[in-house]
């Protein structure tokens, strides 16, 4: 059987053709490597007996759909492919394991910036600072002081989970939310009133 030609009717035409055709091959790439990587780490936290944190998958998806016309949190500069986006924790989970499912505490992040180690906590709660006012300074430094630590029954967790969900369909089908509102409808976290009554974060 002899090769099929297609006829174009421009050099442009046959441009945008396979410009189209290979993004589409780039980008179906992208989603089998994303999911071999999903794959590989379940597998490794099955070989390592570590639990996956549903309240903490639920929260991050909040997350990444609140921030995704957001660059990233701390690299503002830097081009941010949606699709790759992160849910990073300013005061990170293994130094403040008690501020880790506040939603004042995690933002969009690239990739890049929520893998480097080198990036400190500090420089993280700048740049949240950095776009939105020094006084989430304040309420990050209230709410570490006055939630620790969280105790959490596998009934609470539940009911965080299912709420959290509840919201993200809710943001999917065009709900506009602040952090603050999440939060406080999670019920997970003493929050400074200042925080609960302000619209922007």
């Amino acid at each position: 059987m002899g090769q099929t030609y297609i006829k174009w009717c421009s050099d442009k035409c046959q441009d945008a053709y396979i410009k189209k055709t290979v993004e589409k091959v780039r980008e179906e790439q992208k989603r089998k490597k994303r999911k071999e990587w999903r794959e590989q780490k379940q597998k490794y936290r099955a070989e390592l007996g570590i639990s996956v944190d549903h309240l903490q998958k639920a929260i991050n998806k909040i997350v990444r759909k609140l921030d995704e016309n957001e660059p990233c949190i701390v690299f503002p500069a830097l081009p941010i492919d949606p699709s790759t986006k992160q849910a990073g924790h300013s005061f990170s989970r293994s130094r403040k394991p008690h501020l880790k499912y506040l939603l004042l505490n995690i933002h969009g992040e690239s990739e890049r910036s929520n893998g480097d180690q080198n990036i400190t906590d500090e420089v993280r709660v700048r740049a949240v600072a950095d776009r939105y006012g020094d006084e989430v300074l304040e309420w990050l430094y209230w709410a570490d002081t006055h939630n620790r630590p969280l105790k959490l029954t596998q009934q609470d967790k539940n009911e965080a989970i299912k709420e959290a969900r509840k919201i993200h369909r809710e943001l999917e089908q065009g709900a506009e939310y602040t952090r603050s509102y999440i939060d406080a409808r999670l019920r997970l976290y003493k929050l400074p009133e200042d925080y609960l009554k302000q619209n922007k974060i």
